[in-house]
């Protein structure tokens, strides 16, 4: 089966802060009016993944 990609990004870390350097999200699989919550979750999730992953380390969320 295919797995579709909805976003990557990369974080910058610095104590217990994380800065988002650079993202892609691609939300055009949903509707139009779901798409701006969609969004809106994805990034909320990555910067709080982001801000409890220790520095430099990869995390991989996938099942």
């Amino acid at each position: 089966s295919n797995m579709k990609i909805f976003a990557i990004a990369v974080f910058r870390k610095k104590d217990k802060e994380s800065t988002n350097l650079a993202q892609n999200v691609d939300v055009s699989s949903f509707g139009y009016f779901q798409r701006g919550s969609v969004q809106e979750f994805i990034e909320f999730f990555m910067k709080t993944v982001a801000s409890r992953t220790e520095a430099g380390t990869r995390v991989r969320r996938c099942p």
